[in-house]
């Protein structure tokens, strides 16, 4: 179509300038063309359709530019909405995955949260029982004939209330595991031996033999001891022992729960 429309208006461009050509002659004159006479209308022809084949293939080269770069250009536009589409669809991926990993932390922070929350309940709600004391009084205990169930008067701690200072005696309020310890104190040459007992039985001592040179010393043992509830646990002095004690607490009994059963 573009094509024809140029032919046309080239055809009309060489009528137009032969007529102009034509008006500019007096009467009864002729136009010279160099090397001949007057141009023939053959001959003017002939130059109008030389003018249209140097005007065709100009005018076709540029459309054809015009619609090379244009093609280029499209490809190029097709390429970066493919691109965008792409990336579009890898925004909408790792949309998904961070909001699936966000449900997951948030899941496995809930979860965390409230096993905190429990384990805080149940060290609150976990019995609390420990106690530490020391003889009392300046001076030492014994010796006396039999073994002696000896009394700590000067209470450190007592949580719980299980032990009893008037007696010495600790009674297990509830069914577990406790520990137990036991430290002395004597002036040589004195001897000093002790025992820690679980109801009627001997679990564990300490033991010093009458020494030779002067001055105090020290002993001590400890024992973890499974409980029944309402077994007893108490401190002897053996026979002709002496034990010593001042309100710098040198001979203690103490004891706590470690866990329940």
């Amino acid at each position: 179509m573009k094509g024809t429309m140029l032919l046309l208006v080239c055809l009309g461009y060489g009528m137009l300038s032969a007529a102009a050509a034509a008006a500019q002659l007096q009467p009864g004159e002729r136009r010279d063309t160099p090397g001949s006479g007057s141009m023939s209308r053959s001959a003017r022809d002939e130059a109008i359709e030389n003018e249209i084949e140097i005007e065709l293939p100009s005018n076709s080269g540029g459309n054809a530019a015009f619609w090379m770069v244009t093609a280029a250009l499209d490809r190029r536009i097709r390429n970066t909405e493919k691109r965008l589409e792409n990336l579009q669809r890898e925004n909408e991926m790792l949309t998904s995955s961070l909001r699936a990993m966000e449900r997951r932390l948030t899941y496995r922070l809930v979860k965390a949260e409230s096993s905190v929350k429990e384990l805080g309940r149940d060290i609150s709600e976990r019995p609390k029982i420990a106690f530490s004391a020391s003889l009392g009084g300046v001076g030492s205990r014994g010796p006396y004939n039999t073994d002696t169930t000896l009394t700590f008067r000067d209470v450190i701690t007592n949580i719980g209330n299980a032990f009893r200072p008037a007696t010495g005696i600790f009674t297990a309020p509830l069914r577990g595991v406790y520990l137990f310890s036991l430290f002395e104190c004597s002036l040589s040459p004195q001897p000093a031996s002790l025992s820690l007992h679980k109801n009627e039985q001997m679990m564990v001592s300490v033991a010093k033999r009458r020494a030779q040179h002067e001055g105090a010393e020290n002993g001590s043992n400890g024992v973890v001891l499974q409980l029944e509830q309402g077994d007893q646990v108490y401190v002897r002095l053996w026979k002709d022992s002496w034990v010593y004690d001042s309100t710098a607490h040198y001979t203690t009994f103490s004891g706590v729960l470690l866990f329940t059963l």
